[in-house]
């Protein structure tokens, strides 16, 4: 019985290809060229940096969506806090005010969030924070009175600008507050 099903799929699949019905079928050749216009070089979001002090630091940028109308968009899941934190990790914030700044394109929104210590497991952040952005890319963002300790910073931020890149992006630092 078994030599009968091979004939018979043997048989069918000689007959399909010469009657050059599986010509149509969507298999990629080898030979196959894209169509569909590249994605530009700027794939990314603009980097996010804070200032503490005179001192300007990277924040981590987690998961993404960026891209033209042109050419189409590109989504990424990243994840943007390494499993562990040393104390050196953090940085320090001296009052209730922290500066970051945007590289150009500029988001058109930001918003921020608090966690405590480095965990986000729980997905309660401890407060939203006021965050004040300007049209040269400074975000000031500003804590509660009275918040000491360690924190994870998250920000959010859009650019719905159609005839630029845009898309949206997750950004992220630990960040100590010294009351």
């Amino acid at each position: 019985m078994t030599k009968i099903r091979w004939i018979t799929l043997l048989t069918l699949s000689v007959f399909l290809s010469g009657c050059g019905l599986l010509e149509n079928l969507p298999i990629a050749h080898l030979d196959a060229k894209p169509t569909s216009t590249p994605i530009p070089l700027e794939t990314e979001p603009p980097s996010l940096t804070i200032l503490h002090g005179q001192v300007a630091s990277p924040m981590n940028r987690g998961s993404f969506c960026w891209g033209t109308t042109e050419a189409g968009s590109i989504c990424a899941d990243v994840a943007v806090f390494p499993p562990t934190y040393t104390a050196d990790m953090y940085t320090p914030v001296i009052g209730n005010t922290v500066d970051l700044f945007f590289d150009a394109p500029f988001p058109d929104t930001v918003t921020a969030t608090l966690y405590p210590e480095n965990n986000l497991t729980t997905h309660v952040p401890d407060s939203m924070v006021e965050v004040t952005l300007d049209e040269n890319g400074k975000v000031l963002v500003t804590v509660p009175d009275g918040v000491n300790g360690n924190y994870a910073l998250i920000i959010f931020a859009t650019w719905t600008e159609e005839d630029m890149p845009h898309g949206d992006a997750l950004y992220a630092t630990p960040i100590c507050f010294d009351a």
